[in-house]
Formats: C-alpha cells, structure tokens, sequence
C-alpha cells in the first residue's frame, strides 16, 4: 500500500440482478460514505483490472477521509465463472466488510436473461442460454459463493440481506445494513429503484443474433440503440420466459440444496426464505448487469 493509498472498509460483492445497483445508489448519496464512482470496478474479478496493481486499487480510496470507503461489483459472486476472488481479495483487504444481496433464485436468474436480452447480448431461448453461459446458474447459488467467503473472512464480517426486503417498505433492513456499515440511518432517505430490466425495449431478433455470431460490443450497442428508436416494441417483462421441464425441475432441485447449505452457513435463519413457487414473469426486483 502506498501512502497515498487505503483498503476500502466494505465491498457490496453482489448478487448479479438483487438490487445493488440501487443499494450503489443510495450509498453513493449517504454523507458518510465514500463510493468508488465506478461500479463493477471487478478489480479481483478481471484480470485486467488486476493488471493494474494493488496500489491503483487502493488509490481509488486515497479521498475517503473519515467516511466508509466502499465499491461495488457483482461479478465478485459468480463462481467458478470468476474464480478466486475471496483469497485475492483477503489478501488486499483482509478487515473488509462485505454486503451481499441476495433474492429468490429462479426470480433472480430470469431478471439476469431479461437484463441481458435488452442488452442486446442475448439471442438464444432461455433454455439454450442457461444451459450455454454458467453465469446465470452461478450467480443464483448463493450459499456456494458465501461458502467461498466464509473460507476468508469471519462470519461477523459479512451481511447477507434479503434485497426484496429493502425495496418493500422493511425500515429494519435498512437500519441492519447501516448499523453493519457503521453509519447514520435515516427512515425518511429515499431508496431508489434503478435499473429495471422489464420496461427496456429489446433489440430486434437478427440484431441479436448477429451479436451471438460475433460478440462484438459495437453489435450490442447498435442492437440497445435500435431498441430504443423502436420505442413501443417488445420489452423485456414481455418476452416469455420459457424453461423446458426437464430444466426447471434441475434448477429448482439444484437451488433447493444450495438454499440449505445457505441455511447452514447462517446458522439456519436465511432472511426471507426464497419463493420456490416463482412463476415467470412475477420478479420483483430488476437490477444489475
């Protein structure tokens, strides 16, 4: 660590689609806190960005002050997609404190496809897609990523956070995450809703598929800007999001377990146990790439 430099006091390391993007928001606004501007800063997710070195890393923080220093990246939850970010990130900030969001699994992978569908990054059916990009089961066990963290970091250091709960009118989650954080809560501050995925237009069809053949960003943002020139087109919460039997009882099978090792590593109180009757199309929250 250079002088000039200092480890962030917390990290919001996600879950992809659970709310962060809002919680980035409302953090980012609070008068103690200091928010890296950048979010999904993946500093111990992208090779990349690791490139740069711990010092970039901690310089990012040099202007904190006395406030929380904090940044956020939901790509810091999606093993074996992103591997190795507890001990990289241990080994930088081993006193971190971490805020982890988590949802319904099914409700948080369908919002994950219709994000990524008004991207324009998307052009397969919801079965095609699960079954070809790890990312979108990954993201969803979230028992499996704290397992990970919990390898590094003491229980008490990290909060787990049902996100349905922030966005329900629950002042007492609010006032859990603050106090965790170590700052002033305010029953009257405003909680944001940001980055919706249903209400996007989503890009025409071929725009898609032209994106799955070549993976070219320039393809994605031709594809969200025709999106948006379409106006009333089809929107994201309208497309249908179809899973084959054989998939769904997999899924739901496959986040059964994880939600009870979930239990076992909270010591059997999972905030708000998840809705394992989830219907498509009956989200309640839409956030984060």
């Amino acid at each position: 660590m250079t002088a000039a430099g200092r480890p962030p006091d917390a990290i919001v390391i996600g879950a992809t689609k659970a709310g962060t993007t809002s919680l980035f928001h409302y953090l980012s606004d609070h008068p103690q806190v200091f928010m890296d501007p950048q979010k999904e800063l993946r500093f111990f997710s992208d090779p990349a960005r690791a490139a740069h070195g711990s010092d970039w890393y901690l310089r990012r923080f040099a202007e904190a002050g006395d406030r929380v220093a904090m940044e956020s990246s939901n790509g810091y939850t999606r093993d074996p997609v992103y591997p190795g970010v507890p001990e990289r990130m241990a080994a930088t900030c081993p006193d971190v404190r971490l805020v982890y969001l988590i949802r319904d699994p099914m409700a948080r992978l369908e919002s994950h496809y219709r994000h990524r569908l008004a991207m324009g990054r998307e052009w397969r059916s919801p079965s095609d897609a699960i079954a070809a990009e790890p990312s979108y089961v990954a993201a969803s066990l979230f028992g499996h990523q704290l397992s990970l963290y919990r390898r590094h970091f003491p229980d008490d250091r990290i909060h787990v956070a049902r996100s349905e709960r922030f966005f329900d009118d629950h002042d007492d989650a609010r006032a859990g995450l603050c106090a965790f954080l170590g700052i002033d809560h305010d029953p009257l501050r405003p909680w944001p809703r940001e980055n919706a995925s249903t209400g996007r237009p989503v890009a025409p069809a071929i725009l898609r598929r032209v994106y799955g053949l070549s993976g070219s960003e320039r393809i994605a943002r031709v594809a969200r800007r025709t999106a948006a020139s379409l106006g009333r087109g089809s929107h994201a919460g309208s497309t249908a999001f179809v899973l084959s039997d054989g998939l769904r009882e997999e899924l739901t099978e496959r986040f059964a377990a994880d939600h009870r090792l979930l239990g076992d590593l909270v010591g059997g109180t999972v905030p708000a146990s998840p809705d394992h009757n989830h219907q498509p199309g009956t989200e309640h929250m839409n956030e984060t790439p």
